[in-house]
């Protein structure tokens, strides 16, 4: 949010539940790849329908790995980046409509057999990639994913809801 040219943003390095935020103060929450790595990732959501405002939005991406079929590359990256689960959508929107939020959605991202060919060669070369080569390839997955069929699998998933 700007005021004046300036921002109104804090950063704070610490868990949800440590930072101490007060009730309600917040209209939108938005989390990008974290929740697969928090051991207790059910009090991240609790403490999130906690300070979401009502009628507030959150949308979270989460690490599925559905359609990587090599399990010695599933268990590279859980331990490399200390994942702690995969979410499949049913048990994880089960999860948030437990926790109290509604109108709980969840879409696939990067379902295509080359978005999980890329995936695969990411988690060898440690996601090291050239900026042009990286901008092709997310060109050529762009392309892919227009062109490939629900597959009711993904790499992520995105949830998205409402308290």
């Amino acid at each position: 949010h700007l005021v004046a040219g300036k921002s109104r943003s804090e950063f704070r390095v610490t868990s949800i539940e440590d930072a101490a935020f007060p009730a309600a103060s917040f209209d939108k929450i938005v989390s990008i790849c974290v929740l697969e790595h928090i051991p207790d990732y059910l009090s991240v959501l609790r403490e999130c329908h906690r300070v979401l405002k009502p009628d507030g939005r959150m949308v979270f991406s989460i690490d599925s790995l559905a359609t990587i079929r090599d399990p010695a590359i599933v268990e590279l990256h859980r331990t490399r980046y200390k994942v702690q689960r995969y979410f499949r959508p049913a048990e994880i929107k089960a999860d948030f409509e437990r926790v109290g939020f509604r109108d709980v959605q969840v879409e696939h991202l990067f379902s295509s057999p080359l978005a999980a060919d890329l995936f695969v060669a990411g988690i060898r070369r440690d996601w090291k990639y050239r900026y042009l080569e990286a901008w092709w390839l997310g060109w050529k997955i762009r392309l892919a994913e227009a062109r490939a069929p629900a597959r009711g699998e993904s790499i992520f998933l995105i949830v998205s809801c409402r308290k």
